[in-house]
């Protein structure tokens, strides 16, 4: 009997001291309000807390949070980065159906393979617990292994299924407010980044390519005779033709730029690692778009054109962000001189950049 009560004040000692380690955990996770917070402190607090040598988080490519996450700017210098696996959402549902709880494996782990981080082999044993948001699959906690004995199917899962659960209401309170943090940073006309958004990220991204040498382009656009589609056809038809011209310029970036409405019916592209040339090709294939597929109203056809000016840097020349804005400021406004006159247009290589 004595040896019983020793076992049971044993095994309360150690539930107390799990409990304890999911408090901590919950506490840091709960003081975060962004994403990129979010999982740095999750992944590093799980991995520290319980000492689990592997941890990483799968995302849902559809879900709420991978859309926000792809809004963001890239975290810089972050090893957790590395840690954030996406996956296909027919893919997920097959390994881990909607409604299913914690998955325990020591054995047939070449099927969760595609949800292994790059360059990580097949662990002894994994552990796979639901993130839901709303109710909602949006992705995994996965922890890993080379003991088979650490996730075997016969353990309890309970305390990694209160875990997911703690994770998943952390995630609902990050994700409402990254949702109010980018509406507060986007155009409600157009849905593109407003001016304080692009001025954060130029800054950001004019840092970034000064420390590592890379190239940094801007791309100032204005539209050709604006002013008279708003007196002609009234400004309801001006604010779908912002419309479509800032779904154009979208269409035509990749996801790593930056693309948002300055002012009025100006337009800037931010775009890192991309040269003059490459820039110039991108306002190409826009302008062709654009004429190609006039926006339709009410039986009318809405032809646009526009002009924009080049500026890439670092350099001495271009010594700080504001330099850079200036000088394709400058580019599009002799671009727009030469659009008024008729003037030959220049090479990608020359400025003014185009007139279109």
């Amino acid at each position: 009997m004595a040896m019983t009560w020793q076992v049971l004040l044993q095994r309360l000692d150690e539930q107390r001291q799990q409990l304890e380690k999911f408090d901590q955990v919950e506490t840091r996770i709960l003081a975060t309000l962004d994403f990129h917070a979010f999982f740095a402190t999750l992944l590093a607090q799980i991995e520290g807390v319980f000492g689990i040598p592997l941890v990483w988080c799968v995302l849902r490519q559809d879900s709420t949070p991978q859309q926000l996450l792809a809004e963001l700017p890239p975290p810089e210098g972050s090893a957790w980065a590395q840690r954030l696996v996406l996956a296909d959402s027919c893919l997920l549902d097959q390994l881990l159906p909607p409604a299913a709880a914690v998955v325990l494996a020591d054995r047939g782990l070449e099927r969760y393979r595609p949800l292994l981080p790059a360059g990580v082999p097949l662990p002894g044993s994994l552990a796979l617990a639901p993130i839901r948001l709303d109710g909602v699959l949006v992705g995994l906690l996965a922890l890993a292994d080379n003991d088979p004995a650490r996730f075997a199917p016969d353990l309890d899962p309970q305390l990694l299924d209160r875990l997911a659960l703690k994770i998943s209401l952390c995630l609902s309170n990050v994700t409402a407010h990254e949702r109010l943090r980018q509406q507060a940073r986007r155009d409600p006309l157009t849905g593109l980044l407003n001016r304080r958004a692009l001025d954060m990220a130029l800054e950001q991204e004019f840092q970034r390519a000064s420390r590592y040498h890379t190239v940094l382009t801007l791309v100032f656009v204005d539209l050709n005779d604006f002013k008279q589609v708003n007196d002609r056809y009234g400004h309801s038809c001006g604010d779908a033709l912002l419309q479509w011209v800032a779904q154009v310029l979208r269409d035509c970036s990749r996801q790593t730029d930056y693309v948002g409405r300055y002012a009025g019916d100006e337009f800037l592209l931010l775009l890192p690692q991309t040269s003059r040339s490459q820039a110039y090709g991108l306002m190409q294939r826009a302008e062709a778009r654009l004429r190609q597929q006039p926006l339709r109203l009410a039986g009318t056809e809405l032809a646009v054109s526009f002009s924009f000016g080049l500026a890439d840097g670092p350099s001495p020349a271009i010594a700080t962000a504001a330099d850079l804005v200036r000088l394709a400021d400058a580019d599009q406004y002799r671009c727009k001189q030469a659009y008024h006159g008729r003037a030959p247009l220049p090479s990608a290589d020359q400025g003014p950049s185009l007139c279109m």
